[in-house]
């Protein structure tokens, strides 16, 4: 899956906001519905958030 680089960078910042500063907590986040929403996202979306070993890349 190709995922945007502004869609990454939304994300980690988003969740570093929150308080979730380990990329590692990005796998459990990419499936909650609330953070999708926060990113534009609808909660029943398809295609999942970028996951933590996206984020290494």
């Amino acid at each position: 899956m190709i995922h945007r680089v502004a869609d990454i960078l939304r994300a980690r910042m988003l969740a570093i906001s929150c308080g979730y500063e380990d990329a590692d907590d990005l796998d459990a986040l990419r499936h909650d519905p609330g953070f999708k929403l926060a990113l534009g996202k609808l909660p029943g979306y398809v295609l999942r958030l970028a996951s933590q070993p996206t984020m290494s890349r």
